[in-house]
């Protein structure tokens, strides 16, 4: 199944959108960088953000609502990353100083009163002290969350052109391209029981020009997952849920023309997920079963693995608050030989507030990189890992925003060549022009309900 660029490119112009209740984003087969420092469970937000957010709007006439978005999402220096083409070495080395900053806006427009319509055009410019990386990317989309009574609905389409780290093999900061159509429903059957459907199709791949990062896009690919389960919602919060889906990554066919292996895969999916929010004591998991069969690489090669989530956050005195992760994801290798890996971490953190002007967050983690091989007779790769870091957020009752973050991960692995120490020191600046869309800095997020 392809859905190709052009028609993929008018589906995002064209397709409407938005936002179902309480529902997690569209499971992922593949992880490629799990950042360290926490677990995240993104909810797709209900029709009560959106009022807020449209209450908080700077711009408005008549039914509809406009916020301008202006900032420094991050300005960051990286060093120490290993630049792996799967040549059996490792070549470390650093980026330097980069910067991305932009300004857009968001808009909104209720429909009827069961929904709202909700499209964001946020360009920005991400520059690199070194090489002729300098581009423009920027965050665009558009979408419609409806309730019907027993029956939500949420159609997206996102065009997101970021700078990302690209992966735990690779832990330099990559401009990347990610388009995603993702349709969902879920209908309430009888009492706290509901039936959730999701599909999603994505298309993912590396901006980078130049001969030096060609080999990044033996990972260009399609991921393509359909989900259906059941959820049983309780009246003090708990949520139970579990279903099955399919999943099918394609590789892009020019992907592997003289570049690498071909890693496409298909297979299938089983998932639970369980959360139980209060204002005292957190808990959220979800865990999958994931089976996928490598066809295309040089020998068939099988996944069979459990990855998923787990976060525990205990508030003390009802301002500081301590909390436990563990994560274990999968990711797709690069090189002849490897085929994908898993990363299994576990974490600890502590936050504070700074009274009402901001928070302070500090984290250490350790985990562990296994990386496996289409050859059996293949050399075995295993990298440890140790993590911390501090978070330091702020902002001013105008609604500007700044936060700093330094980390640093120290990386031993079984292989010479492969032992290196990558450190992270970034930060942002929100120019808030409207408070309710900016209330949240957490980590570099510039606030809103969708994006």
């Amino acid at each position: 199944m392809r859905l190709g660029g052009p028609r993929l490119g008018l589906a995002l112009g064209l397709a409407p959108v938005l936002a179902l209740a309480a529902a997690t984003a569209s499971p992922a087969q593949f992880v490629q960088y799990a950042r360290s420092g926490g677990v995240s469970f993104p909810l797709i937000p209900d029709q009560e953000a959106f009022d807020e957010a449209m209450d908080g709007a700077l711009w408005r006439g008549g039914r509809w609502f406009a916020d301008p978005w202006i900032g420094i999402r991050s300005i960051g220096y990286s060093e120490g990353f290993t630049l792996d083409q799967g040549d059996g070495e490792g070549q470390r080395g650093d980026t330097g100083v980069q910067a991305s900053g932009g300004a857009g806006l968001r808009i909104y427009r209720p429909i009827g009163g069961r929904g709202t319509w909700a499209t964001h055009v946020l360009p920005e410019y991400t520059w690199f002290e070194r090489g002729d990386r300098s581009r423009f990317n920027g965050r665009f989309g558009t979408g419609v969350f409806a309730n019907l009574g027993g029956l939500l609905l949420q159609a997206t389409a996102t065009r997101q052109d970021e700078l990302e780290f690209f992966s735990r093999q690779i832990e330099d900061q990559i401009s990347q391209r990610r388009d995603e159509l993702s349709l969902a429903a879920e209908l309430g059957l009888f009492g706290a029981l509901s039936l959730h459907l999701q599909g999603a199709v994505r298309e993912i791949e590396s901006l980078e020009d130049g001969e030096s990062f060609d080999f990044l896009r033996q990972l260009d690919r399609e991921e393509t997952s359909i989900t259906a389960g059941f959820r049983l919602r309780s009246s003090d919060g708990l949520m139970f849920g579990f279903g099955a889906g399919v999943v099918q990554t394609d590789i892009v066919p020019s992907a592997t023309l003289g570049l690498g292996v071909d890693r496409s895969s298909d297979g299938s999916l089983i998932y639970g997920e369980l959360s139980r929010p209060s204002d005292s004591f957190d808990l959220r998991a979800n865990a999958q079963l994931l089976r996928l069969d490598f066809d295309a690489g040089p020998t068939p090669l099988e996944l069979d693995e459990v990855t998923g989530q787990l976060g525990l956050s205990r508030r003390l005195g009802g301002r500081f608050a301590l909390d436990a992760y563990y994560r274990r994801t999968a990711g797709l290798g690069l090189g002849a030989d490897l085929a994908y890996f898993l990363d299994s971490s576990v974490g600890l953190g502590a936050s504070t507030p700074l009274g009402s002007v901001g928070a302070l967050r500090a984290f250490v983690e350790t985990g562990n990189n296994d990386y496996r091989n289409f050859l059996a007779d293949s050399a075995e790769r295993e990298d440890d890992y140790t993590a911390y870091g501090v978070a330091l957020n702020l902002r001013h009752r105008t609604g500007v925003g700044v936060y700093l973050e330094g980390r640093e991960t120290d990386y031993d692995s079984n292989l010479p060549g492969f032992d290196r120490k990558v450190t992270t020191v970034r930060g942002g600046l929100n120019l808030g022009l409207s408070l309710t869309l900016r209330r949240s800095l957490v980590f570099g997020d510039d606030g809103s309900p969708w994006v």
